[in-house]
């Protein structure tokens, strides 16, 4: 699902890559618990539009949803629009997406973190 308001001619392009074991998305378990499995999520944001402006220092939130609500993670997108988020705990009950705030307006989308899962938003 892609979530837009305000600015509607500009577009983000958010990709994510899951691969086994040097892709953007990647997979590992800790020894926090033998239940529990930790990931990285990166992803890089592009903006589509000819001409348009720098997509460093944007806003990133990486949304984790349960039925007692959201468990927010944020960062800032890097020089070269470049996210990461260390040691996100997967819990296959949550429900994930990725979001990015340009212009006063946002732009998300739902992401699939279960292993093997390959997520490419444009």
């Amino acid at each position: 699902m892609v979530v837009r308001a305000a600015v509607s001619r500009w577009g983000l392009a958010i990709f994510l890559f899951a691969l086994a074991s040097s892709g953007a998305l990647r997979y590992g378990m800790e020894s926090v618990s033998a239940q529990v499995q930790t990931l990285t999520v990166e992803g890089k944001i592009s903006n589509a539009t000819a001409g348009a402006s720098e997509v460093a220092g944007l806003p990133v939130t990486l949304h984790r949803i349960s039925i007692f609500g959201p468990d927010d993670l944020l960062t800032t997108s890097g020089e070269n629009g470049e996210f990461r988020f260390d040691d996100v705990e997967f819990d296959p009950e949550l429900s994930y997406g990725v979001s990015v705030r340009y212009q006063e307006a946002i732009y998300g989308t739902d992401i699939d973190l279960s292993s093997g899962s390959l997520n490419s938003v444009m």
